[in-house]
């Protein structure tokens, strides 16, 4: 029977073969990459951590903004609908990646380690908590309960979203350097949150009369003052001491060096020199920049464009540099020559990075910078981690009108300025004819541009030209890492917001961020994922990730074939890879990345050669691209190593027989086999099963 069957077969097999043709399959062509989207929430989703049937609101979803770390995990705060939902309870806030969202704390939870039946009253602020790259956030909220007033109903609580600390609370003891408990807190600014786990904050306190204000620092169990109304004011002259800090100025950087204006008081001082910007480590502060001293040129060898008039809200990163915006007043000084931008180090060394009337190096000569302060505090610079610079500025010139008054510059490596974007411009990714109109939003100070710590810039923009109406003419912009600029997303674009749930955009929310180094929140981390939120035609709304760098990723033109070998016969592995800028390359053996030596040859090449000393050498092969975008892994190639020599046990029995037939015939009419299969059934020695091993499998099964 068995010879009959495979008489039967042999004849099916010649039959085929010889009718069949060899079909040549090209490499699939290089093609651009696309930005892809994660969807972190959406109004009508069920809310991580709440009941079932509790999803989130199409009201206030993502209030102020969400916000991302350089590990990809976002936080933000959202107002929820449902069963049980009350007014005193239905805000709530969330941290984590898409997919994985933890329910930090909600109102009406028990206010972490405060007890007697105290409850969180109200997430109130306008902004969502602080979160840094551990993944540990910083807010503060009203408390409700037992014993609460108007003196003790605010408190604040860092940490991780399943472990938080109380770091303070209204009517709680304020650290600093006096008798215990002499001083209470009255009053504090949201926390900013570094990256060594430290909240930095303004705060009051009950004392009576002065000092009342102070910035603090530090850890749970850790807190004390950085900075304390009545302290001697650095750098400044003998006997003046700071009098007032400006909240919303104040920064603090991973190192835990912190930087603020503030107000002093003293001999000599008046109201043309009582404001200055200081920078530094706690207890070593320096000055940066005072009213009525003479701002710093580009270098030594330039001379002062004037004296401080005043100093608007630094900027701050983990280097220690320091930028922001400054009003000169003085002789020669004038209307167009008036505002700058300046950049230093904490130690107290700063330059002149732009004055208005400065020349622009991408137009013809005669177009200068104009008019900063006309920008009503939308101008503030970006700061990113290598000190590059960037913010919005007004043009004059010859060919410059109300259309095309508005740039977008960055201080690129060299310490030239360039424009980034231009309203007027055409815009990339869309079809021709399409025009920047403004890179103005709401509110001010989440306009554009966002930068992150690797320099890359994000903006968001109004639309004019062919085929823009008022339902498509909003869109995010942002540059990958080589500054190219690229379409993230556009009103009246359909996205994915659920598994088969898509919904159209309607109006794009601004995104904010400043570099991510100086303990306040960015929508842009480091690895080019952009946060943003949405509101959708529907009437609900949703917070995405876009993920700016897939765009140039490499991209496999061809990937590593599977192949079949002996011990000691060496094998090629090679891969084909497109993408921007220098490619780099790592294979892989099952996950682990090899390194030349042995018989390994090529591990960081476009091409591998292993040369199998045992069994063990077999297993799946790949390779990670990797360029300033990011990385790519190409598809696995199995290796098979043959160690004896063919028995015809194609189906793995343990014995040769009349059931290795069916497996034998498959593999011969697919072409392909892998594994075992290939060795127990390459009577040729070619490391394939195909016609020209059956007779060796058929003297196998007749035991000729």
């Amino acid at each position: 029977m068995y010879c009959s069957t495979l008489r039967n077969a042999r004849r099916a097999i010649q039959s085929i073969v010889a009718m069949s043709t060899i079909a040549v399959l090209a490499a699939p062509a290089a093609h651009a990459q696309t930005i892809t989207f994660e969807p972190v929430s959406a109004s009508g989703l069920q809310a991580p951590g709440a009941p079932v049937g509790v999803t989130f609101s199409a009201i206030d979803l993502g209030v102020g903004f969400p916000f991302i770390n350089n590990a990809g995990e976002i936080a933000f705060t959202a107002n929820l609908t449902g069963p049980g939902v009350t007014g005193a309870n239905d805000r709530g806030i969330w941290v984590g990646k898409p997919g994985s969202l933890v329910l930090a704390i909600r109102e009406g939870d028990a206010a972490p380690e405060i007890g007697g039946g105290i409850t969180i009253g109200a997430l109130s602020d306008n902004f969502s908590p602080s979160l840094n790259p551990n993944g540990r956030i910083a807010f503060r909220a009203t408390l409700a309960g037992p014993g609460v007033s108007a003196t003790n109903d605010m408190a604040m609580w860092s940490g991780p979203p399943t472990s938080l600390s109380l770091m303070a609370r209204e009517g709680g003891t304020a650290p600093g350097p006096w008798v215990p408990g002499f001083m209470t807190f009255a009053s504090f600014d949201p926390p900013l949150l570094n990256s060594f786990n430290q909240v930095c904050f303004f705060g009051t306190t009950n004392a009576s009369p002065s000092p009342d204000s102070g910035i603090w620092i530090g850890a749970p169990g850790s807190l004390s003052t950085a900075v304390f109304e009545g302290d001697p004011a650095p750098d400044t002259g003998p006997g003046i001491s700071f009098l007032d800090f400006t909240p919303a100025s104040v920064r603090v950087n991973g190192p835990g060096q912190i930087a603020f204006l503030a107000t002093v008081t003293g001999p000599g001082v008046g109201g043309a020199n009582n404001l200055g910007l200081w920078a530094g480590t706690p207890g070593s502060v320096h000055l940066m920049a005072r009213e009525g001293n003479a701002a710093p040129g580009q270098d030594d060898d330039d001379p002062s464009p004037g004296v401080f008039f005043a100093m608007e809200d630094p900027v701050l990163n983990d280097t220690g540099a320091v930028s922001f915006r400054g009003f000169l007043g003085g002789p020669g000084v004038t209307t167009d020559t008036d505002f700058g931008v300046w950049r230093g180090l904490a130690l107290g060394v700063t330059n002149l990075i732009m004055l208005e009337g400065g020349a622009v190096l991408d137009l013809p000569i005669g177009h200068t910078y104009n008019n900063l302060e006309a920008l009503f505090g939308n101008g503030f610079p970006r700061l990113d981690a290598a000190n590059r610079v960037a913010f919005r500025a007004r043009l004059a010139g010859p060919t410059i009108t109300a259309a095309n008054d508005v740039a977008i510059v960055s201080l690129n490596d060299l310490g030239a300025l360039h424009i980034i974007a231009r309203e007027g411009d055409a815009v990339p990714d869309v079809p021709a004819g399409v025009t920047f109109t403004t890179f103005q939003g709401l509110p001010a100070a989440a306009v554009s541009p966002v930068m992150n710590g690797a320099g890359q810039l994000a903006f968001l923009a109004t639309l004019t030209g062919t085929g823009v109406t008022f339902a498509n003419d909003l869109a995010i912009f942002a540059t990958d890492p080589f500054g190219v600029m690229h379409l993230v997303v556009r009103e009246g674009q359909t996205i994915e917001v659920a598994p088969g749930n898509f919904r159209t955009i309607s109006l794009l929310r601004p995104i904010t961020g400043t570099g991510g180094n100086n303990g306040r929140n960015s929508s842009f981390n480091d690895s080019g994922q952009l946060v943003f939120r949405a509101d959708f035609s529907d009437g609900t709304a949703g917070i995405l990730v876009a993920n700016i760098n897939d765009v140039c990723r490499p991209v496999f033109v061809s990937n590593p074939e599977s192949a079949v070998t002996s011990i000691g016969a060496p094998v090629d592995f090679t891969v084909s890879a497109s993408g921007a800028g220098v490619l780099t390359y790592q294979w892989r053996h099952n996950g682990t990345p090899l390194s030349d030596g042995g018989n390994i040859a090529g591990a960081t090449t476009a091409t591998l050669t292993v040369t199998p000393g045992d069994v063990g050498d077999a297993g799946a092969y790949d390779c990670v691209v990797l360029n300033a975008c990011g990385s790519s892994t190409s598809a696995a190639a199995v290796l098979t190593v043959c160690d004896g020599s063919p028995d015809g046990d194609v189906n793995l029995s343990g014995d040769a027989d009349g059931d290795d037939i069916a497996v034998f015939v498959a593999a011969v009419l697919s072409g392909t086999a892998g594994g075992p299969v290939v060795c127990r059934g390459d009577f040729s020695g070619d490391y394939e099963i195909d016609v020209a091993d059956i007779p060796g499998f058929v003297s196998v099964l007749l035991g000729l």
